[in-house]
């Protein structure tokens, strides 16, 4: 009786600073074909797909907003154009409080949709 190989996370780049994907794939290879596919690029066009163990228990996913957020990943405000990721903080210093609300991350509770209703 054989069973199927595990999904393991890993992190896709077409090129080094560029939008990447997560993907969960059994293997390296299987996550550069599915990086490409999410991406809509080449596979020969993946620059590298690295494995992120962190994320292995959200298989087969997606990973949550919180958890991309809490490991360091950036995000941009829909709202302002803010650049969120953990740690930053506003123009007067002050750190921001994200909000996740649907799949967007909001750089604050007044830029969220629910404070705009």
């Amino acid at each position: 009786m054989s069973t199927s190989p595990a999904l393991l996370a890993y992190e896709v780049y077409a090129q080094t600073g560029e939008q990447g994907c997560f993907v969960f794939a059994a293997s390296h290879e299987a996550a550069i074909t599915q990086g490409a596919a999410e991406l809509d690029i080449a596979v020969d066009t993946i620059e590298c797909a690295l494995r992120m163990p962190e994320f292995d228990r959200y298989a087969p996913g997606p990973v949550p907003l919180a958890a991309l957020l809490e490991q360091g990943c950036e995000f941009v405000c829909p709202t302002c154009g803010q650049t969120i990721s953990s740690g930053a903080r506003d123009k007067k210093g002050q750190p921001l409080q994200p909000v996740i609300s649907g799949d967007e991350v909001y750089c604050c509770a007044a830029h969220a949709p629910a404070a705009q209703a």
